[in-house]
């Protein structure tokens, strides 16, 4: 089981390990911020800024539902 809206990292990246990051406390309190409005488009816009910052593949941000 998983929580709502987790996703996993794609097989292509490596293994399947929780990426860890470390991120700016300006960043987490808009995160935090975002979550407690339960602000879904900030929170992956967050999201897609921080997988281009690390140079990731792009995907769709939000995901398209599965």
């Amino acid at each position: 089981m998983t929580d709502k809206g987790a996703r996993r990292i794609p097989r292509a990246l490596g293994p399947m390990v929780p990426l860890v990051i470390q991120i700016p406390q300006e960043v987490e309190t808009a995160i935090r911020s975002a979550a407690a409005q339960d602000d879904v488009s900030m929170s992956w816009w967050i999201v897609a800024q921080a997988a281009r910052s690390l140079d990731l593949p792009q995907y769709e941000y939000p995901p398209a539902h599965d």
